[in-house]
């Protein structure tokens, strides 16, 4: 782009006090070249693969005790990994048995077999898997491996298996939002349907390493039509799902490139 431009480090370490977490947060910044600003990007940013897989979104799991007892329980939010794996059956099952007196003996095992979670219950028990996109309607299910694709949950039953494995991973990408430099209208909110995103970044990095983005490209550029004067903005952090990963405790450093005139 053929303008001067400035770069502006957001750091959540310079936040408000305002500010909600590292994933949400507010900064105010006093800089003469952010006046009449034109276009920005995101020039860089730098986090910590630390993101939790099981958060406040996806911990619930809901079904039906036969012949029309809605239950649902939830599981503790944390990083489950192939080490304490092992423990999300007997965490499911503790919740399913904690939900109803009648049961109690349930059990919930991987099946030698196939590796797949099955659910066995002393009365049946019906559930409605997870709808993928945005909208989580029985997040957990999703997790244990129970497809949207298979209507036999739907059904009474003392027995259920899962015809997925486990789905353990956390974020798959990193999204940056912010009402103040988007350039479209803002709906801000868990599962909206529609979310201004500044940048989207893929997580290449293990869990505890930390991701390093760069960009110079064009298409990174988001050109505002009429200029605009930056003083304070905000940042927000979500996943691929569109909800915010407000759990996330490590430092995020993102650098602004603002053209102006």
């Amino acid at each position: 782009m053929n303008l001067p431009s400035v770069y502006v480090k957001l750091s959540s370490h310079d936040a408000l006090s305002s500010s909600q977490s590292n994933a949400n947060f507010k900064i105010a910044i006093d800089h003469e070249r952010l006046n009449n600003v034109k276009a920005i990007r995101v020039k860089s940013c730098v986090f910590r693969n630390t993101f939790n897989n099981i958060t406040k979104h996806n911990n619930t799991f809901k079904f039906t005790l036969s012949p029309s007892t809605e239950l649902s329980f939830q599981i503790p939010v944390g990083r489950y990994t192939s080490t304490t794996l092992n423990t999300l059956p007997l965490l499911v099952q503790a919740g399913i048995e904690a939900a109803d007196p009648s049961l109690v003996g349930s059990t919930v095992e991987y099946d030698d077999a196939t590796s797949k979670i099955v659910i066995t219950t002393p009365q049946p028990i019906k559930f409605e898997p997870n709808i993928r996109g945005r909208v989580e309607s029985n997040p957990l299910s999703e997790i244990l491996g129970f497809s949207i694709y298979d209507d036999t949950y739907t059904t009474f039953n003392t027995t259920h298996s899962a015809t997925g494995y486990t789905r353990m991973y956390g974020p798959l990408t990193l999204n940056i939002y912010s009402r103040v430099l988007s350039n479209n209208s803002w709906l801000d909110g868990d599962a909206s349907g529609s979310l201004d995103i500044l940048k989207s970044i893929p997580i290449d990095v293990a869990f505890g390493a930390t991701e390093h983005f760069m960009s110079d490209s064009e298409a990174d550029i988001i050109k505002y039509a009429t200029p605009r004067n930056l003083n304070t903005i905000d940042i927000r952090l979500r996943n691929n799902k569109g909800f915010l990963l407000d759990e996330y405790e490590d430092p995020v450093s993102i650098v602004l490139e603002c053209f102006y005139n």
